[in-house]
Formats: structure tokens, C-alpha cells, sequence
């Protein structure tokens, strides 16, 4: 079943309760499919931040917002619950605890995680694939904060803005991937001094 077409599809009509009902049989179909899991992880977590962060202009955008307020309760059990059944199945699983960092950075809280969870995960990726200089990224922004010209910083941000980016194998995998990307993406660039115009 190829459920990322028709995901995207909801999330491009912003049918949330839809996609999360859709992705909830998806994962009782396939339920060793990692990325079914983080797709719905993610969507659980945004959609439960998101609707904080909207201008409201019209007063369906009022009752759109009230509406996603009112579901946080159930997305944040549905969030704990199938985060739960991942992590035990795919705790060994670099990608998908780098992904899932990415997906509760802003909010660790929401399957009652501290906030320092999401650099644990990076952490435990990057021990995992030491090789992976995708799980570096928060490495590397560390030492951006501290020094800003070093060299080794620098040769990894041109590697993940290259034509050949590792980040590249990520294209078409949904929209944690792409979240995940951009913000490695913004690092690289920001490292590079370079404009962030098509991010």
C-alpha cells in the first residue's frame, strides 16, 4: 500500500483529522512500517502546535483554531501512545530516532519527554551510524555557537548543501523528512553565510 500519495493529498487540503485517522489504519495494516509511524507522529505533534501559531483573519480561522484546540487532549494521548509502540520497536533505529527527534523538537512535552530528549536522540543516531554525517547536525551546530570558522564545521555544511547532499535520499518521504532537511538545510547555510531564498 503506497499511503504517501494519499497523505499528502490531506495535508495539502489540511484534512488533519483525516490523515490521522487514515495514517491510524495504515500502521494497523503495516505495523512494522517506521516511517508510517514518524509520518503520524509528526502530524500528531504539528497538529497540535500549529493552530497555536495562526493569524486569524476570518472567523473560520477562529473555528478552525478552536477545533484543533479542542483535540489536543486525544492527539496528545494518540502522540504518546504510538510514539510508545515505535520507540520499542525502532529504538535501535538511527534514522528514526534522529526523525523523531526532529519531530518533538518544539515539543518533547507532548509524550511527556524532558527538553533535553530531542539531543538525546541525535546523540544515539550518530552512535549508532557514526558514519551518517546527517546525524552531525547538532553536533555541528555546537560548534557554531562557539566557533563559527572552524574548518571541519565548514567542509559538513558544503557536504549538506552539495548537488550530491546526503540529505537528497530523504526526497519524497513526507513532511518530517522535508522539516528535517530544512532545518539541516538552514544550519548549512547560515554556516556558509549564504541567503536562505529557496528555503
Amino acid at each position: 500500500m503506497n499511503w504517501k500519495e494519499p497523505l499528502h493529498k490531506l495535508e495539502y487540503e489540511e484534512a488533519f483529522d483525516i490523515a490521522i485517522f487514515f495514517m491510524q489504519t495504515v500502521i494497523e495494516k503495516k505495523p512494522s512500517d517506521r516511517d508510517a509511524y514518524l509520518a503520524l507522529i509528526y502530524l500528531l505533534a504539528d497538529t497540535m502546535i500549529e493552530p497555536h501559531s495562526w493569524e486569524l483573519q476570518t472567523l473560520p480561522d477562529q473555528i478552525k483554531k478552536d477545533y484543533y484546540r479542542s483535540k489536543e487532549s486525544e492527539y496528545e494521548t494518540l502522540a504518546k501512545k504510538y510514539f510508545a509502540l515505535s520507540y520499542f520497536k525502532f529504538m535501535k533505529d538511527p534514522e528514526y530516532l534522529f526523525i523523531v527527534g526532529h519531530a518533538f523538537i518544539a515539543c518533547p512535552w507532548i509524550v511527556g519527554l524532558g527538553d533535553n530528549y530531542p539531543e538525546i536522540t541525535f546523540k544515539k543516531a550518530h552512535e549508532l551510524d557514526p558514519d551518517n554525517p546527517i546525524y552531525l547536525g547538532d553536533h555541528y551546530n555546537n560548534i557554531y555557537q562557539q566557533d563559527p570558522t572552524n574548518l571541519e564545521l565548514i567542509k559538513w555544511a558544503k557536504l549538506m548543501h552539495s548537488t550530491n547532499s546526503p540529505l537528497d535520499a530523504w526526497q519524497g518521504k513526507g513532511r518530517v523528512w522535508d522539516y528535517t532537511a530544512g532545518m539541516l538545510r538552514r544550519l548549512s547555510r547560515r554556516i556558509l553565510k549564504m541567503p536562505p531564498f529557496d528555503i
